[in-house]
């Protein structure tokens, strides 16, 4: 990738794409302070996004855990993205710093409040300098988001 042939180390970084080669470039480097996938529904397969997530949750939110304050995940793509999956709490707990975040939430989660009330005071515990949580609309079955 350019980017990371250049030497380039950005503290701010938006995209509204996943591929692998991204989330590579995005591991190769531990500066962000404010990283955003807005609106992110094109990558490189309907079938690679668990990988592509998993390897977003793990790898890059461990790159950048000592720096990072601002989170934006709001991808329309199946697999583990959203806040129901308890293992992304937990991923998102090293990043210590964190004081924004705005995450997802599966469709199955909207219509449960007590459970979004229990997954929300979950996060916070885990991030004690969260000061704004936002959630963002669900992924409603049956829509067509993802675009290749």
């Amino acid at each position: 990738m350019a980017l990371r042939d250049a030497g380039c180390q950005p503290v701010q970084f938006s995209v509204d794409f996943i591929t692998d080669t991204m989330l590579d470039y995005l591991t190769s480097f531990s500066t962000l302070q404010y990283l955003c996938l807005q609106n992110a529904r094109r990558h490189e397969g309907v079938h690679n996004s668990e990988k592509l997530a998993t390897k977003f949750y793990k790898k890059v939110l461990r790159a950048h855990r000592e720096n990072l304050q601002a989170l934006v995940i709001d991808v329309k793509l199946p697999g583990p993205w959203f806040m129901q999956h308890g293992s992304n709490i937990e991923d998102l707990s090293v990043c210590r710093k964190l004081r924004k975040l705005a995450i997802g939430l599966s469709y199955q989660d909207t219509t449960s409040e007590n459970l979004l009330v229990h997954r929300a005071l979950n996060l916070r515990k885990s991030l004690p300098n969260l000061c704004q949580l936002s959630i963002l609309q669900p992924k409603v079955p049956g829509s067509h988001d993802v675009s290749l």
